[in-house]
């Protein structure tokens, strides 16, 4: 099947879309151009800046709740780029995948237990561009740069939360890639198989005061009123084979 990062690929601008020397000096002129507007607004009054970006966005509505919802987060964040699982998760901050049914998944999240939380419902969640995560399969993405460690909850953006087990907050103790899928919060490792989406690291522990999903080390030891329950179903048969003998 087609990677996830070539499918985000094909939506990118047509820069990206060029190939070999055309593509690298058509780069550099959008480079080029970018640092001379940077010059311009500087040289620019603050009202000046203000007319020019709300004509902007007259032009490109599509961009005002883009705008507007990192404006007001309390947390730096962005749609991570089209790239492989194992560069993901070298990056500097959190990045959490997310598997859901919901349309329009939102992430209610702070940064830390001394940060500011999110305004709920939180901030939407992109499709994942995130090679072995792809969006056809219900993956979503969303990077925090910078961002030490991620408290966090997801919603439909209305009322349906996914909490973590007992009802409590999930919590990525660190930065890496992180994901979520059915209740269950995995921190990606290099380990994991490429393109299925599947970690091989246990479940972490919800955040402090919560429940943990890692499964007990004596869960699979038998209890007496077990071992009892088991040997009382073997009894007739035992009867059985020593009458036909």
């Amino acid at each position: 099947r087609a990677s996830a990062g070539s499918k985000c690929a094909q939506r990118e601008s047509s820069l990206h879309r060029r190939g070999g020397g055309e593509g690298t000096a058509a780069m550099g002129a959008a480079q080029s151009g970018l640092d001379g507007m940077g010059k311009e607004i500087d040289q620019m009054s603050d009202d000046a800046i203000l007319r020019a970006a709300a004509a902007f966005l007259r032009q490109r509505p599509s961009l005002k709740e883009s705008l507007f919802s990192r404006l007001s987060a309390p947390i730096e964040f962005e749609k991570p780029a089209p790239q492989g699982a194992e560069e993901a998760a070298k990056a500097d901050g959190v990045t959490i995948l997310y598997r859901s049914t919901w349309p329009k998944p939102h992430i209610h999240c702070r940064a830390g237990a001394s940060r500011p939380w999110t305004q709920a419902p939180g901030i939407p969640l992109a499709s994942s561009c995130i090679e072995g995560f792809p969006a056809a399969e219900g993956w979503f993405a969303l990077f925090f740069p910078g961002a030490p460690e991620l408290e966090f909850l997801v919603n439909d953006g209305g009322g349906a939360w996914d909490k973590a087990q007992g009802g409590g907050n999930h919590m990525a103790p660190r930065a890496g890639l992180w994901t979520l899928d059915r209740g269950a919060l995995c921190a990606f490792s290099l380990g994991s198989r490429a393109g299925t989406g599947e970690t091989g690291d246990l479940p972490v522990a919800a955040a402090p005061g919560n429940p943990s999903r890692a499964p007990r080390k004596d869960a699979a030891a038998p209890t007496k009123a077990a071992e009892l329950y088991q040997a009382a179903r073997a009894a007739p048969m035992k009867i059985a084979r020593a009458w036909r003998c």
